[in-house]
């Protein structure tokens, strides 16, 4: 732009000399300092206009992003609003599970007879099944069923499994609740056995000679003079 001014003054003043040949050279250089002063305010017109251009530039950039800068808030608000429902109706459903879970009610508790028990016991006790009948005999007893029996079979399990100090501790348990079993000729002749077994040679002794005396007619007392010889 100031180029073009400046030719159309320059070929205007060129235009001007010929026209009026008798212009003097002092008005000449007068005139070719009024297009310089010209060019310098069209200088001067033309950085303004580009700074203006800039400006112009700069808001329309930071009206759009002022326009994101509100969408962005508006999204985030949604979002968060979003996000609080959704938690919500995570609590609210949790709240309902816990709710329906202590409410129900815990099953019942299956109690088999102590008779039954008993029983199961004896057949796992035939069929060497000792650990198992061990858990029967040890709840017959707590329950007070058949206690004599149960403590009896206790330390047979025991003398079978060559836990003898249980053994004995059972088959004493054993008399001091019923003394005139039918089994009480095994059971003496087994605690003698584990009393000798224990190097209580003195006390299987005495047991030895009680089933003898005691139970003369018994294969126990054939056993018990056998091993009274041995000694």
């Amino acid at each position: 732009m100031k180029t073009f001014i400046t030719l159309i003054l320059s070929i205007s003043i060129f235009s001007f000399a010929n026209e009026n040949s008798f212009v003097s050279q002092n008005e000449f250089i007068i005139l070719q300092q009024r297009v310089n002063t010209l060019n310098e305010r069209v200088d001067g017109l033309t950085t303004l206009i580009e700074g203006l251009n800039m400006e112009i530039a700069e808001l329309k950039s930071s009206k759009n992003s002022i326009k994101n800068s509100d969408i962005n808030l508006k999204l985030n608000d949604l979002e968060t609003k979003i996000n609080l429902l959704s938690n919500k109706d995570k609590s609210e459903e949790i709240s309902e599970k816990n709710i329906s879970v202590s409410t129900k009610k815990p099953p019942k508790k299956i109690i088999i007879k102590s008779s039954k028990l008993y029983t199961q016991g004896v057949q796992l006790f035939i069929k060497h099944k000792y650990d198992d009948a061990k858990k029967k005999f040890e709840i017959t007893d707590k329950r007070n069923y058949k206690r004599a029996s149960s403590n009896y079979y206790l330390g047979e399990i025991s003398f079978y499994t060559k836990k003898y100090n249980d053994a004995i501790f059972y088959f004493k348990k054993s008399v001091g609740i019923y003394d005139n079993a039918s089994y009480n000729d095994k059971l003496l002749l087994h605690t003698a056995i584990s009393l000798e077994k224990i190097n209580d040679k003195k006390q299987a002794k005495i047991f030895y000679e009680m089933i003898i005396e005691t139970y003369p007619n018994k294969s126990s007392a054939i056993v018990a003079k056998e091993n009274l010889l041995q000694l």
